[in-house]
């Protein structure tokens, strides 16, 4: 049998490991819940960064120039090209065009009749005054430059083109 000494010194023995253990968890809570304050703040930090990233971002795309084309392959309108050609009804324009330049177009591959259409509004292209201001107006109405309107023409008239072409090989 074990003497009421041993019994005691062991009890001792096992409250103090058991008050180290309890100590230790404690202290290790504390470290957890102030590394977890720190984390939380860390990450309000942070999201205080990433706003200001955002509004430099979108200040920054504010200042860049209007465009009214894509410059995919075909170049295409935009939102802002869609309006423009809307409001200029570019697409009567362009179709009433397309039938002048018809006996250039046929058996031309698109990119043909892209370069024609460049060529056309580089070189042939003189608006009645009427198209003239109306041109102008919207290019003032939206902070835009004459070229961005002259992309437009250029891309409906080179679809008008195309079309055409198209019904015509049929």
């Amino acid at each position: 049998m074990d003497s009421p000494l041993t019994l005691i010194l062991s009890s001792i023995a096992a409250v103090v490991v058991i008050g180290s253990a309890i100590l230790s968890a404690g202290i290790w809570i504390g470290r957890v819940n102030a590394d977890r304050c720190s984390f939380a703040k860390f990450m309000e930090r942070i999201d205080s960064v990433i706003e200001t990233i955002q509004s430099d971002i979108h200040r920054i795309f504010e200042r860049l120039p209007k465009v009214t084309t894509k410059e995919d392959s075909p170049i295409t309108l935009t939102d802002l090209g869609n309006t423009v050609s809307r409001e200029i009804d570019a697409k009567a324009w362009a179709k009433m065009k397309a039938v002048e330049l018809k006996d250039k177009i046929l058996e031309q591959e698109d990119f043909k009749l892209h370069e024609l259409s460049a060529g056309y509004l580089a070189n042939d292209f003189k608006p009645d005054r009427e198209f003239d201001e109306k041109m102008r107006k919207c290019a003032y109405d939206h902070g835009i430059d004459d070229e961005q309107i002259m992309k437009v023409l250029m891309v409906e008239l080179r679809e008008a083109l195309i079309y055409m072409r198209d019904c015509t090989e049929q």
